[in-house]
């Protein structure tokens, strides 16, 4: 394995009508956003760094090369200037320098560096790249307890906001307290509330959504229960239809659509997945369904999400995997990777989604495809999801079906090689995690 500071690369080919931000690297295996929000919403304008894992040693531009050990010594001099650090690096490796970024000089706003690492199941806090970097438990002694406990506050501003706007359940705010105050083992939850605003209490999380789609013939905008988005206002033609959601394309325009389920739960680490019942491309198109976690309703029409995805082109018997997160100023989409998957056409496949902390990893078909992976960019957000895209053609359609999504607690457990598996198999639906 070697491992890499570099630019993230702007890709115009991959997917022509939607360009998007990727790792540079051809033997990719890993990768870590380090930039600033502001930054990862700069369509083409390459700023700041991410880390990344690859195979084998690649020249690319720009890049620092950090050695084939996460033990290699860093050049600290070096690595101030790049990172236009004020403060000086403790760490004197790759492992302890990654690890630094995401905690202790990090900013738990994102808005001048990257926002610090999250705590996943049992208070755990990772950093993945390629495979596991680093984990601690942090505690309230630790150093890297401030900016943790600071971005978790901001967090529960903003929802405690989307409550007072309409857009949470009424006691969501007090749910994610119940979540922190087990997850960090922390009795006294007001550490969680930033100043000026006042101690509402806690309520017992609620955990789970469901949509089985088993209701009669209805566009997917008359049902309460789910909102349907179309960033470049044109038709998506969603609909419920027979008992699942059919998605269609009849004209000749390029179509998006995400599609997410409204009612809010009780945390940001969740799931989402749904059954890929067909997948149907024409010869000038492709098809592009999938799930969506963290998922953010912004205005006009906009959002904010992590998506894993399956994509089907004409005159492919399988389809591709895709993941990663967009983030809004004109719909700024990073890919985190992209890779084969089995056979669409009339397979049953289960794309799933799942978020632990600062964990992200897809699962398609039962298998873990990709993943984990660490980002820090979306914290908050709380409701999950499905996602439609399709390119200029006619005829497109997919039908999908069973979707599901919930907190973590009440999760299943995922495949075999999944680090939260185990994890998963000692907790019951609509419970607590206990510490």
């Amino acid at each position: 394995m070697h491992y890499y500071f570099a630019p993230w690369r702007w890709d115009t080919v991959d997917q022509p009508d939607w360009p998007n931000w990727r790792s540079p690297f051809a033997s990719g295996v890993g990768c870590v956003d380090l930039r600033s929000s502001k930054q990862q919403r700069n369509d083409g304008v390459a700023e700041g760094f991410g880390l990344f894992a690859t195979r084998e040693q690649e020249a690319v531009p720009d890049s620092i090369y950090l050695g084939d050990s996460l033990s290699r010594l860093i050049d600290k001099h070096t690595l101030k200037t790049e990172f236009a650090l004020g403060e000086n690096i403790v760490a004197s490796d790759v492992q302890g320098f990654a690890w630094e970024l995401m905690t202790m000089l990090a900013d738990p706003l994102g808005v001048d560096r990257v926002k610090p690492l999250g705590a996943g199941a049992r208070g755990m806090t990772a950093l993945y790249c390629g495979g596991l970097v680093a984990r601690k438990r942090v505690r309230p002694t630790d150093p890297e307890w401030q900016t943790s406990l600071v971005r978790i506050q901001e967090d529960y501003r903003k929802i405690r906001q989307r409550v007072t706007d309409g857009k949470y359940d009424v006691e969501a705010h007090q749910r994610a307290l119940a979540v922190w105050q087990a997850k960090y083992g922390i009795e006294d939850y007001t550490v969680f509330i930033p100043a000026g605003l006042p101690d509402e209490g806690t309520r017992t999380p609620a955990t789970d959504v469901a949509d089985l789609f088993d209701r009669p013939d209805e566009t997917i905008q008359t049902n309460a229960d789910w909102e349907a988005l179309d960033p470049k206002d044109q038709d998506s033609g969603l609909k419920i239809v027979s008992e699942d959601v059919r998605v269609e394309n009849a004209g000749g325009a390029v179509w998006n659509a995400g599609i997410f389920e409204g009612t809010a739960l009780s945390t940001d680490d969740h799931y989402s997945s749904v059954v890929i019942d067909n997948m149907f491309a024409p010869s000038d198109s492709f098809n592009y369904v999938g799930v969506c976690v963290r998922h953010e309703e912004l205005a006009s029409r906009r959002s904010n999400h992590y998506f894993g995805a399956a994509r089907r082109s004409a005159g492919e018997n399988s389809f591709r995997y895709y993941w990663g997160k967009i983030l809004t100023s004109d719909t700024t989409q990073t890919t985190f990777g992209t890779g084969a998957q089995g056979t669409a056409g009339t397979d049953e496949s289960t794309v799933r989604c799942e978020m632990d902390g600062s964990d992200i990893q897809l699962i398609i078909g039962g298998t873990l495809r990709a993943g984990p992976i660490t980002d820090t960019s979306l914290t908050a957000n709380l409701n999950v999801g499905i996602i439609l895209r399709a390119r200029s053609g006619s005829d497109n359609q997919s039908q999908l079906d069973n979707f599901n999504g919930g907190d973590i607690a009440g999760l299943t457990p995922g495949p075999a090689g999944s680090h939260m598996s185990a994890l998963y198999q000692t907790l019951k639906p609509n419970t607590l995690l206990r510490m």
